[in-house]
């Protein structure tokens, strides 16, 4: 039993087709959505970095205060000079005062001690803000009067020993339920 077969002449593409032009809008479709997703990926991973170098910076101020003061029998540096003498006397990198966050310029800090740590007659416990984020300078010392959100988007980098509950950035109608005195 012999089967024949016929052979049948093919088509060619109607690159005009309507068919066609769906599949191609859906291609171009995917592939833009795919390279705007990219784009926010990428967004979001540079938010994460600038708050984490901000997050380290204030971690290694934390960190030097205590060196200085074993340094100078236990007293804070004076605070209309703070980020010099710890830059001289604790070995800080004036990099260590830049927020990644910050669009400031030149050598400024983002940062500023906490002026109720130079109270007279009080210390302050371990889970007393030290340092937080403020409007460019250098050598401020304040409180919430300083305190400057703009670096990272309604939240405010601030340090303590004993770390704020929501990690180093709290949003700003937080703030003041922080120890500040």
């Amino acid at each position: 039993m012999e089967q024949s077969f016929e052979a049948k002449e093919i088509q060619p593409i109607k690159w005009d087709s309507p068919r066609l032009w769906i599949v191609r809008i859906f291609k171009l479709s995917t592939i833009l959505l795919s390279v705007l997703l990219f784009i926010v990926i990428l967004h979001a991973l540079g938010n994460y970095r600038r708050r984490l170098g901000c997050a380290i910076n204030l971690y290694g101020l934390d960190s030097a205060l205590p060196v200085y003061t074993n340094d100078f029998e236990g007293k804070l540096p004076q605070a209309k000079t703070w980020n010099d003498l710890l830059i001289t006397y604790a070995d800080v990198d004036v990099s260590a005062f830049h927020c990644p966050g910050s669009h400031s310029a030149g050598n400024t800090s983002d940062y500023a001690i906490n002026a109720a740590l130079y109270t007279p007659g009080k210390s302050a416990s371990g889970d007393t803000v030290q340092f937080f984020e403020c409007i460019a300078g250098w050598n401020q010392t304040g409180g919430l009067d300083l305190f400057y959100t703009g670096n990272h988007g309604n939240k405010i980098g601030c340090y303590n020993s004993v770390r704020v509950p929501e990690g180093q950035f709290i949003s700003a109608e937080k703030v003041g339920q922080l120890k500040w005195e």
